[in-house]
């Protein structure tokens, strides 16, 4: 499925449990093949500053449809740190 990147800003982030995590701030494409290589999204507050943003791999999403989500995590919430970039 081909999708304007305009159109993925602010979309919902859930985790592998479909948890609400956040949205999405903006995709980081490599410009040497043109495909996005990161998401950086913003974290839903829970417990954390509402200011929190990480930049995760793009391979660490799946699309998902079916929960009102553009984007869902393969991991839980508690694991994202050890993804960043």
């Amino acid at each position: 499925m081909i999708s304007p990147l305009s159109h993925l800003i602010g979309a919902k982030v859930t985790d592998v449990d479909g948890a609400s995590v956040g949205h999405v701030l903006d995709l980081l494409v490599d410009k040497a093949d043109g495909k996005v290589s990161y998401v950086k999204i913003r974290l839903d507050s829970s417990g954390q500053s509402v200011n929190d943003s990480l930049t995760i791999p793009w391979s660490t999403f799946l699309p998902d449809q079916k929960a009102g989500a553009i984007f869902r995590l393969r991991v839980h919430r508690a694991a994202l740190g050890s993804l960043t970039h």
